[in-house]
């Protein structure tokens, strides 16, 4: 090419360029349940069923991880890490079925055990779930906000704000606040 000659400029319908999310059909959403805290877990659900999915083309992925602390406590032996998982899990199953089912949403459940993935934090494990697993695509992770003073964010971090910095895929933080305060 001269240098007298103007640059070749292609418009979008020449070029073909996909998106990322192209190859996802269905809408899949992580999101991370505090099991500790089931009530700003099931605000955050509503919320995710009510504004960010769509009825038989969208799943949701629930993920809960199981502090080092609990596992620690309760069980010994991989047996009994394998049988607390599964109660776990069967217990977020229980919760969110009918809510799932009645707004037509598929859901997969899972619980993780933070005493098996030494020097990991639950807020690491969410970012690499966003990745991918078992071969599904996430499009979204959805995040309860706790709302936890300086001080007690200080101390025990906050999985929010680690998650939005390092997600790879978007994130949506719903402040659950507000609706817990009207509850009480």
């Amino acid at each position: 090419m001269d240098n007298n000659e103007a640059p070749v400029i292609k418009t979008t319908e020449e070029v073909s360029i996909k998106p990322v999310c192209a190859t996802v059909k269905e809408r899949r959403i992580l999101v991370p349940i505090d099991i500790a805290s089931h009530q700003h877990s099931k605000i955050s659900t509503e919320f995710v069923l009510k504004h960010l999915i769509k009825p038989k083309e969208s799943s949701i992925h629930f993920l809960t991880i199981i502090p080092r602390k609990e596992v620690s406590e309760y069980s010994s032996t991989l047996s009994q890490n394998a049988s607390r998982c599964k109660a776990t899990e069967l217990s977020i199953e229980r919760w969110f079925r009918e809510i799932c089912e009645k707004n037509e949403v598929a859901f997969s459940v899972e619980a993780v055990e933070l005493a098996k993935m030494s020097n990991k934090t639950i807020s690491s494990i969410i970012c690499e779930r966003c990745l991918r697993f078992s071969g599904k695509v996430y499009t979204l992770v959805a995040l309860a906000a706790h709302n936890r003073s300086g001080i007690a964010e200080f101390f025990l971090g906050s999985v929010c704000k680690y998650v939005v910095a390092n997600a790879c895929i978007p994130v949506c933080v719903i402040n659950t606040a507000p609706q817990i305060k009207e509850t009480a």
